[in-house]
């Protein structure tokens, strides 16, 4: 079995660290060495870290410098033929290094292997959503956006040195930029339709770093479109990728009420993107739903009737007039959704929001039958 390196970059995060290092400790791929980057931690990460006995541990504590920095740190003194990460308050699942390394094992001409994370809340509670989604088939479209959760990859020791270190510039989407110069340096990125690892979602990071995270998703993008030599289909979707920019922005706004600045790089996109508002707006319509997705979402009908309520006045007639047939489509599908979780009493909820903006939906046999589902089910 060929080593493993996992590093793990910790600041202040000693009330998880210990369960971080113990997901790492009880892979069921055991050749490993698990690297703990203390970045200059002033909480108990070093008490935690040194509770363990284990020799496939090993610890460096140096001055605060960011988590770029100490994820080089790890790569500079690790020594495994593959390379993963894992953030201080995330985990692994127990299979994910022997689920990923199959993989590329049977496939040498992989240089990194990438499955899904699913959300979990600060005690370790399912959040119900799965946090990254598949590599696109042509590597340009990774200018759209970061698909992947850094905790759910592999990657191949000799092409991480041909990539290079992470970018200590950016102080966010560091990864999503190591991603893109990965593909532009030609190396084969492939998922696994398994899910890897579990990213914990703090309630604190609804508004955190808004501004920090807006500012490195350009920075990356400046960056990349500066490149020598950018392939053509790559520098043909810079106008697109800038306007996806925008479009995260702007709902980074809205999640933390900032309407005015939400409006302000809706329009951005719009203008940099107008096949956007094309067909009544059809294509902006449908990534609109995919926000609810996010995290930092707690109602999502609510956050998308909110948004309504604020677009620029520039498009508000082009994606107004459908207002009623959006908004029911979506509140039946997280009826369904809820359904599905077995969550009656939210499926119930949703699909009468449903019904109240299209009373058509009556006639629906799969509404009607939910309905009747959640109304005859007992009381908890």
């Amino acid at each position: 079995m060929k080593l493993v390196s996992v590093i793990i970059p910790a600041y202040n995060q000693a009330v998880y660290v210990g369960k971080a290092i113990q997901s790492v400790l009880d892979q069921s791929y055991q050749n490993l060495e698990c690297v703990v980057v203390d970045d200059g931690s002033k909480d108990h990460t070093y008490k935690i870290v040194n509770e363990f006995n284990d020799r496939r541990i090993l610890y460096i504590r140096q001055l605060n410098q960011g988590l770029s920095a100490a994820r080089n740190t790890g790569l500079t003194i690790s020594s495994g033929e593959y390379i993963s990460f894992l953030d201080s308050d995330d985990l692994f699942t127990p299979d994910k290094l022997t689920k990923l390394i199959d993989v590329m094992e049977k496939n040498p001409e992989i240089a990194m292997a990438a499955g899904s994370a699913y959300l979990i809340n600060h005690n370790d509670e399912p959040i119900k959503r799965q946090f990254s989604s598949t590599l696109p088939e042509d590597s340009s479209k990774l200018l759209l956006g970061n698909p992947l959760h850094v905790g759910s990859v592999v990657i191949r020791r000799d092409w991480q040195e041909k990539v290079g270190l992470f970018d200590t510039n950016l102080r966010s989407y560091e990864d999503w930029d190591f991603w893109i110069r990965l593909a532009l340096a030609g190396g084969k990125m492939v998922s696994v339709n398994h899910t890897v690892s579990y990213y914990r979602f703090h309630t604190a990071q609804m508004t955190r770093n808004r501004s920090q995270m807006t500012h490195a998703s350009f920075a990356v993008l400046d960056k990349t479109f500066l490149t020598n030599n950018l392939p053509s289909n790559w520098a043909n979707l810079k106008e697109k990728a800038y306007s996806q920019a925008f479009l995260r922005a702007a709902a980074n706004d809205f999640v933390s009420n900032e309407f005015n600045e939400a409006r302000e790089n809706l329009s951005k996109a719009f203008q940099k993107n107008p096949e956007l508002l094309q067909n009544d707006g059809k294509l902006f319509l449908n990534q609109l739903v995919g926000w609810t997705e996010l995290p930092k979402i707690q109602d999502p009908l609510s956050f998308l009737e909110t948004i309504y309520q604020h677009f620029p006045p520039e498009i508000h007639s082009i994606v107004s007039k459908h207002k009623k047939k959006f908004l029911s489509q979506a509140a039946v599908n997280l009826g369904f959704k809820e359904f599905q979780n077995n969550n009656l009493k939210e499926a119930n909820r949703y699909l009468k929001i449903g019904l109240a903006y299209n009373p058509k939906w009556i006639f629906n046999r799969g509404v009607l039958s939910i309905l009747r589902k959640s109304i005859l089910a007992p009381q908890r």
